[in-house]
């Protein structure tokens, strides 16, 4: 379910809910986009920023 950037290393599955758990090796931009599912994002280690509109998170 949906493209990641990242390398998937694990993944959970329970009916509709779906965790990944991706590590990124290196920084990166990644383009406007949208997600068709809920989005949660959990931060473990290293820096993270997003924007979304005007509003820039992180």
């Amino acid at each position: 379910m949906g493209q990641f950037f990242g390398n998937i290393t694990e993944r959970w599955a329970v009916d509709s809910v779906v965790v990944n758990r991706l590590v990124h090796k290196q920084a990166r931009a990644l383009p406007s986009h949208a997600h068709q599912a809920g989005f949660v994002s959990l931060m473990l280690e290293g820096q993270y920023r997003e924007t979304a509109g005007f509003t820039q998170l992180g």
